[in-house]
């Protein structure tokens, strides 16, 4: 396969990955309000897990877009979308396309 060929490739399989979740930080985002209001205003949605929408650790904040069991395992990658924010993506599995 050409260099061309590649890159092709590489973009084809890019857009098959879905997003899981979206990680806030918690200096930038130091809210959960503030985080639902970006998540809404950026046209992602809030699946409840554990009857919390958005979940928390000590730094940052979680807004689970779809459960991880759908997803192939070790297929999970972490992007930057903007400061502060982070979207987990992965491939789903062959049930769930």
């Amino acid at each position: 396969m050409n260099l061309i060929g590649l890159k092709k490739f590489k973009m084809k399989r890019e857009n098959k990955l879905k997003m899981q979740n979206l990680i806030f930080d918690k200096k930038v985002f130091p809210t959960r309000r503030v985080v639902k209001i970006w998540v809404k205003n950026n046209n992602y949605k809030l699946l409840s897990y554990k009857k919390q929408p958005i979940e928390s650790n000590k730094t940052t904040w979680r807004a689970r877009q779809r459960h991880p069991k759908y997803f192939k395992k070790s297929s999970f990658k972490t992007i930057i979308l903007k400061k502060g924010v982070k979207a987990v993506k992965g491939y789903l599995n062959a049930i769930r396309k």
